[in-house]
């Protein structure tokens, strides 16, 4: 026959059972808790600020487009002409003929 033995853990026992390792659990998960939301935070406003720039560099592209596209648009009415892939208008060239 073997002597039975008991497995006792006394100082995990005596410490999970103390106030201070409840203190110490406590301080840990505000800890954890805090480094969280931090990080959530911080990656939100990256991702709010990435979104920004790329919508500002968007609206910027195409607020040039519509400049560009207003400008010729307004060179080449009626009372100017095309030439060799020229835009002359009467404005600023009075020897091109009217339409």
């Amino acid at each position: 026959m073997t002597p039975r033995t008991r497995h006792v853990l006394p100082d995990v026992a005596s410490s999970a059972r103390s106030p201070n390792a409840s203190k110490v659990v406590v301080v840990v998960l505000y800890v954890v808790v805090v480094v969280v939301v931090v990080v959530v935070v911080v990656v939100v406003v990256v991702v709010v600020v990435v979104v920004v720039v790329v919508v500002a560099a968007a609206v910027a592209q195409a607020a040039v487009v519509i400049v560009v596209v207003v400008v010729v648009m307004w060179c080449i009415q009626p009372r100017c002409r095309v030439e060799l892939a020229e835009v002359f208008c009467e404005k600023n060239n009075p020897e091109v003929t009217k339409i």
